[in-house]
């Protein structure tokens, strides 16, 4: 395979980091969750008819409510972009991956990838106003609080 190969990405890769990336976006904003609670959702953690995330903090799991349309996003992304040749992935997988490898993303990942959205955001005039320093403040946090 040629190196102008390995660096093109299939059409629907965009569309599918689109869809991720816009969910990551949403999660973080609208359920205040970070980087690492949103790395370490799992499939089985999606309630779609509760309208909630199974999210766990120390051992302890609490619902975290979501948006309908987001909702909505996540069963679409589980459904079309979270399958394995056709098949469902098991409930214990990893909810976010990387579309081109399909390892579980990392919180740093999953900051990376939330800052490109909110480029593109930024590029058509949608960004909303309260992310970027909502984003800012949660690295500094987590920057701040992390183990040496």
């Amino acid at each position: 395979m040629s190196t102008d190969q390995t660096r093109k990405k299939p059409p629907e890769t965009d569309a599918q980091m689109n869809l991720r990336d816009s969910i990551l976006q949403e999660l973080f904003q609208n359920a205040d969750l970070n980087s690492a609670e949103l790395s370490r959702l799992t499939i089985q953690d999606v309630d779609i008819e509760a309208g909630c995330l199974h999210v766990y903090r120390r051992n302890a799991m609490r619902p975290v409510p979501v948006r309908a349309a987001t909702m909505e996003k996540l069963r679409q992304y589980i459904q079309e972009v979270r399958t394995q040749n056709g098949k469902p992935c098991k409930a214990d997988d990893a909810l976010f991956v990387s579309v081109f490898t399909a390892e579980p993303m990392t919180p740093t990942h999953v900051q990376k990838s939330m800052m490109h959205h909110i480029k593109q955001l930024r590029q058509i005039g949608e960004l909303p106003s309260t992310l970027v320093s909502q984003l800012v403040t949660a690295e500094s946090i987590r920057r701040d609080t992390k183990p040496e």
